[in-house]
């Protein structure tokens, strides 16, 4: 299966909320740490996400996330509801997904669970929608689960590990490192690979990327996005990168390019984090014109 959590950044009137999962696909004793299981609805700042032990199941997801980015089916929901955006994003995922389901192979299985969630300007809350696969006939009403008495929620075969560990957690770092902890252990072997987070605020979202270190692959720590190691040489603002602490951390595959292609160069360490500029030349040839020395290399 796998472990989603979404946790508040407050106990009280949160102004954003975390969602994180796993990347581990399992089938039998096979694993795969590199699956993608959080996908943004659209252009929404609403997210769904996927736990389950029916691998077919994801590739209905994702059929699901294209109709949804690819058609006009989002802005009519929210023109039919003028009440709740967030539970008319659920209701059109839970359709499409039925449909899809319909056509499934009984024997490859449709166990699997879905997370929608986002923030709801009309109701002035946050709010989570929980999709059970398969789908029932006639659909179940979706009820919103909300941040008025609980801080956080998790789902999957590693819920109760989670909840273990969260049970003291303060802030943002404290419930990371609950959720990591649950994946380094080990416990619950369906649940592994880098963690997969998104930040969803009140009027935007923004992805975070997790350095991770792959035991397999031989290669040191990688950053990683949605569980995907990164190549790129380019920078990658729209991402907000984190160490295994939590903390602020830097694009590692960027570390010798620059937006500009000009090479990058450390200007400070602090906290363990090398902060990187361009090198262009102009401080040494400031300094030769100040001083009349050349600079020493």
């Amino acid at each position: 299966m796998t472990l989603i959590a979404i946790w508040a950044n407050k106990p009280e009137d949160p102004t954003s909320i975390m969602l994180a999962t796993d990347s581990r696909l399992s089938n039998s004793d096979q694993h795969w740490d590199r699956g993608t299981k959080i996908f943004r609805l659209g252009l929404s700042h609403q997210y769904f996400a996927f736990c389950g032990t029916a691998l077919p199941a994801l590739c209905a997801i994702q059929q699901s996330a294209v109709l949804l980015a690819t058609s006009n089916v989002l802005s009519q929901a929210i023109l039919s509801d003028s009440k709740d955006a967030i539970l008319s994003y659920a209701t059109m995922v839970s359709k499409h997904l039925s449909i899809n389901m319909r056509s499934f192979p009984k024997a490859w299985g449709s166990d699997a669970t879905v997370i929608c969630c986002g923030y709801c300007s009309r109701q002035n809350r946050f709010e989570i929608y929980k999709i059970v696969l398969p789908i029932a006939d006639p659909m179940p009403e979706l009820v919103p689960l909300l941040f008025e008495k609980c801080r956080f929620y998790a789902f999957g075969s590693g819920k109760h590990e989670f909840e273990l560990q969260a049970s003291n957690a303060k802030n943002s770092s404290d419930f990371y490192r609950a959720f990591l902890q649950v994946i380094l252990e080990g416990k619950v072997s369906s649940v592994g690979g880098p963690p997969q987070i998104v930040s969803i605020g009140i009027k935007r979202s923004k992805l975070i990327g997790v350095n991770w270190n792959f035991p397999s692959g031989g290669g040191g720590t990688v950053s990683t996005v949605l569980g995907q190691e990164l190549n790129s040489k380019h920078s990658l603002d729209s991402v907000d990168f984190r160490d295994m602490n939590f903390i602020r951390d830097r694009y590692l595959n960027s570390a010798q390019i620059s937006r500009s292609g000009r090479p990058l160069k450390a200007t400070k360490k602090e906290n363990g984090i090398t902060y990187l500029a361009v090198d262009n030349g102009k401080s040494a040839k400031r300094r030769r014109r100040t001083t009349g020395r050349k600079p020493s290399t």
